[in-house]
């Protein structure tokens, strides 16, 4: 399977720099296949030199799929020691930059989206709020945050509407490089043809919204200008 990709970041009108990181990388494994990671990692809370921190956690992943993607191909069933492999690096980032953080250098604390297609599937590690979402002929969001307000819309103390006013959206329940544990969320699914995956950090899906979304994509209508 092929595929086409591309990625886009904006600095924003507040911070005078981009601290948000990305990482996208493609190898051809075969003449018809190739594998692809992307990796999305935003800073938080916008500290000072957050981009060190976040790019330090793309450059982990880079430095992964060059050493352990071809091996990888060539298991008939990856998926076990893939996400062994990505748990044990988060673990390993998390305790590291902890540790800097400790230190007294830079801010440390980031949410990370990566997701790696390969033989007709994705995989995906999750930590944080970035999202990642499948636009077909609706959009799906594949993720789930892990943010106290997303943990009370799931136990039913808010509403969608109230979640989407709340003051406590950029409140994470855990990130890369703080508190005391990191618990990823691994999943898997069968590529489709057809499909586009979008991964966005938070910047994003709060300035444009769903409806937006599927608009571009073609999902519902255009609003006529008048």
């Amino acid at each position: 399977m092929k595929y086409c990709a591309a990625y886009y970041s904006d600095i924003g009108i507040q911070k005078e720099t981009n601290q948000d990181s990305l990482l996208l990388v493609q190898r051809g494994q075969t003449q018809d296949d190739e594998a692809v990671l992307a990796v999305i990692c935003d800073g938080v809370g916008g500290l000072k030199m957050g981009e060190r921190s976040s790019a330090t956690v793309v450059t982990a992943f880079r430095d992964w799929f060059d050493e352990r993607v071809e091996e990888l191909y060539e298991q008939e069933e990856p998926e076990t020691e893939l996400f062994d492999d990505w748990d044990n690096l988060i673990q390993s980032l998390h305790i590291r930059l902890k540790d800097k953080l400790r230190k007294g250098r830079i801010p440390q604390r980031n949410d990370s989206g990566s997701c790696l297609f390969m033989k007709g599937r994705y995989y995906i590690c999750h930590v944080g709020d970035c999202r990642t979402y499948i636009i077909s002929d609706t959009l799906t969001q594949l993720t789930t945050d892990h943010t106290i307000v997303q943990r009370e819309l799931t136990e039913g103390k808010l509403t969608p509407e109230q979640a989407r006013k709340d003051s406590r959206q950029s409140l994470l329940l855990q990130c890369v490089g703080a508190g005391k544990d990191v618990k990823p969320d691994y999943l898997s699914g069968e590529v489709l043809p057809h499909r586009t995956f979008l991964i966005c950090c938070d910047g994003f899906r709060r300035k444009v919204t769903e409806a937006e979304i599927k608009r571009a994509a073609g999902i519902l209508p255009r609003k006529k200008v008048t």
